[in-house]
C-alpha cells in the first residue's frame, strides 16, 4: 500500500498507529528529508510494523486517522475495482480476430464533450498502406516494400475496416 504519512503533524499519529511511538523522536528520522535520505531503512522498519494488519484493515485504520492511503492493486485488481467500473474504465468492444476485447476506458469524463473508446487495436500492417501513402510513399515503392517483407499491409481475410 502507499501511504502519505509526511508531514510534522502526520509522522508521530502514524507512528503511534503503527505501534512504533519511538520513531517520531528518533533522530535519524527527524524531518521529511532525513526520512527520505534513510527510506530503505525506514521502509523495512515500516513493513514489519505493517504485518500487525491486513492492508484492508490498514486502510481502514489509516483513513479512519486521516492519514492517505490506499491499496497498490495488482492489474487485475485494479481492473475490477468498483471505482474503476463505475467510471467505465473497462469497456468492451468486438475485435475482428479476437472477439470481444476489454480495453481501457477514457480516463477524462467531461460532460459537453464526452469521449469514448470506439475502435479495438488494429490488425497487423492494417494501416500500413494509410499512413506511408501519407508520408509520400507511391504505390510502386508500397508494392516492391510488401514484396520483399519490408512491411506488411493491408486487412487479413475477413477484417472490417474502420
Amino acid at each position: 500500500m502507499t501511504i502519505g504519512a509526511t508531514g510534522e503533524k502526520r509522522w508521530p499519529h502514524f507512528c503511534r498507529l503503527i505501534g512504533r511511538p519511538e520513531l517520531a523522536t528518533d533522530p535519524r528520522f527527524a524531518t521529511n528529508g532525513d526520512r527520505h535520505a534513510r527510506r530503505l531503512e525506514l521502509a523495512e522498519i515500516i513493513g514489519d510494523a505493517l504485518q500487525a494488519h491486513t492492508s484492508a484493515e490498514w486502510e481502514a485504520i489509516l483513513n479512519d486517522a486521516g492519514i492517505p492511503c490506499g491499496p497498490i492493486h495488482r492489474l487485475d485488481e485494479a481492473l475490477a475495482h468498483p471505482q474503476a467500473l463505475h467510471r467505465a474504465m473497462v469497456v468492451e468492444r468486438e475485435h475482428p480476430v479476437m472477439g470481444t476485447a476489454r480495453l481501457l476506458g477514457v480516463p477524462v469524463k467531461l460532460s459537453d464533450t464526452p469521449a469514448a473508446v470506439w475502435r479495438t487495436p488494429p490488425l497487423l500492417g492494417q494501416h500500413t498502406d494509410e499512413i506511408l501513402r501519407e508520408l509520400g510513399i507511391a504505390e510502386p515503392e508500397l508494392a516492391r516494400l510488401r514484396a520483399s517483407g519490408v512491411i506488411r499491409s493491408g486487412n487479413p481475410v475477413g477484417a472490417a475496416d474502420d
